[in-house]
């Protein structure tokens, strides 16, 4: 299945949301591999997703293009929990001033995997909420919200979050607010993550009521 079977046009002009969003509910009825192939598609409202056993691929020269907004993808309604979801190879980017929102929300997803994408100019790249065994790999992160920036967020009744060969960067005169901030967690394991210009690194900030339970750094900077 790929997304210019459902009329998406991928030349950064055209508005793809319709287009997209109708692949992505495609995509939820059927499960499997969806393909966006090289392109700028152009949205104009987030997209959403609520399904299980789904892979969305790109292939690194496929943009998705916040135009005016900041959040690109929600999966999963935080209510019933979702498993085995995929984001792989997609650059996102937006020319929204990054205030607010979210650009790749996941909302109880047990076996998530987000990998080798690359994010630009968010305020919260990726948020992880009730996320249970959940990977984010080989990922990108640039341009963070000056003061509220945040490239990771964990948050949320989950467990066994792994993060990895990722970098994150916000900007030297302005920071954003953390490179990795975690709210609440069981386990937590941060291998090979590198945070530059980005306030508080790794900030552990569980609000009263919540816990972080256990945490493991390896050759973070």
């Amino acid at each position: 299945m790929n997304a210019r079977d459902f009329g998406a046009v991928g030349d950064g002009v055209y508005n793809d949301t319709f287009a997209m969003q109708s692949f992505l509910d495609a995509l939820a009825s059927s499960g499997g591999e969806g393909r966006i192939t090289a392109g700028r598609y152009r949205i104009t409202s987030p997209l959403t997703i609520d399904a299980d056993n789904v892979q969305i691929r790109g292939d690194f020269a496929s943009v998705i293009y916040c135009d005016g907004i900041s959040q690109a993808l929600v999966v999963g309604n935080g209510i019933t929990q979702r498993s085995h979801f995929l984001v792989s190879d997609l650059a996102i980017e937006s020319n929204a001033p990054a205030t607010a929102g979210v650009m790749l929300e996941f909302r109880y997803v047990f076996n998530g995997h987000v990998e080798r994408c690359r994010l630009s100019s968010p305020n919260v790249g990726i948020q992880i909420v009730r996320g249970y065994q959940f990977y984010v790999s080989d990922c990108s992160i640039r341009g963070l919200a000056p003061g509220t920036g945040v490239g990771i967020r964990i948050d949320g009744e989950g467990n066994d979050h792994y993060l990895r060969d990722t970098r994150i960067v916000g900007y030297q005169e302005q920071q954003p607010l953390a490179g990795v901030q975690i709210l609440q967690s069981g386990a937590t394991w941060l291998e090979n993550v590198g945070t530059i210009f980005c306030g508080n690194g790794f900030a552990i900030q569980p609000p009263a009521g919540k816990t972080v339970e256990f945490l493991f750094l390896s050759r973070c900077s």
